[in-house]
């Protein structure tokens, strides 16, 4: 009897999850890319890729075009916006271009990319912001701080003294700055 139980169980939570599904529905996304993170700002879309930069869309995602003049070859993993800056966490790939490393603002929504400075080549990986600053996870970080921040939005970086070397996640809950 406990077996027939969990039998149904399991086709009752299949059947479930297979109706989950049927709302979902694929868009045009950035062609043949793979998305790393999404993020909205106003009325922009952006997508941060695995390999060519960021793409945008001003259309709730049907039509997507490239905004990376100037990182158009690297992998973003985090987009964040502050003070009139969009910021993106770049890294060039397999490492082969380490000043591809560093977060690069925008001040034109995404059409052109400047790198910020203070990271010296480190692989940024997550932004959080807690008062009036910006925090950034940094990878494989061996000798330093896995955590930098800003205070003026995103400009310029500054190592936070911290035992993580390789800090993937972060985020802000109430007081506390958490990073995985």
């Amino acid at each position: 009897m406990k077996n027939a139980i969990s039998i149904f169980c399991l086709l009752f939570l299949a059947s479930s999850l297979s109706a989950q599904h049927a709302p979902w529905e694929k868009t045009a996304g950035p062609p043949g890319l793979t998305v790393k993170v999404l993020y909205r700002a106003d009325s922009v879309m952006y997508a941060g890729t695995e390999t060519q930069g960021l793409y945008k869309s001003t259309d709730d995602g049907l039509s997507w075009i490239a905004a990376n003049n100037g990182i158009e070859r690297v992998s973003v993993t985090d987009i964040i916006s502050s003070g009139g800056n969009l910021l993106v966490a770049a890294a060039s790939r397999a490492n082969e271009c380490p000043a591809l490393n560093n977060i690069f603002k925008s001040t034109d929504n995404g059409t052109t990319w400047i790198p910020t400075s203070g990271l010296g080549g480190k692989i940024p990986k997550a932004f959080a912001i807690k008062d009036s600053s910006i925090y950034a996870t940094t990878a494989f970080s061996p000798g330093s701080s896995g955590v930098s921040r800003s205070t003026d939005n995103g400009n310029t970086w500054q190592e936070v003294p911290s035992p993580i070397q390789n800090g993937n996640e972060i985020f802000v809950s109430g007081n506390a700055i958490i990073v995985a």
